[in-house]
């Protein structure tokens, strides 16, 4: 059986006493010798622990096809590496290139 995950839901619509933090990233592969990626994830993970509730991810996700062409293993990898912020606060992945 897969682990149960909970999330906090946002504050409700329209009240606008309430605010909402987010982390964002963009542009991080996987965590290799010459990557800042395992920075950004324990950075993440750190405010995430400390309750900011939304993580965004805004594209250029895992840089799979630096790995050229089998590389699906490189995505998956990058959500496992992700999984424990995403376990404890919902991912919003906006796909596409930033450059």
């Amino acid at each position: 059986m897969s682990t149960t995950f909970r999330f906090t839901m946002p504050p409700r619509a329209g009240d606008r006493t309430a605010s909402i933090s987010a982390v964002v990233w963009g542009d991080m592969g996987i965590r290799n010798p010459v990557a800042t990626s395992e920075h950004t994830q324990d950075a993440a993970a750190a405010e995430v622990a400390a309750g900011v509730p939304l993580v965004i991810d805004v594209g250029d996700t895992s840089y799979a096809d630096d790995y050229g062409g089998d590389n699906h293993w490189v995505l998956d990898r990058f959500w496992e590496e992700v999984e424990p912020i995403a376990a404890n606060a919902p991912v919003m992945l906006c796909p596409g290139e930033l450059g």
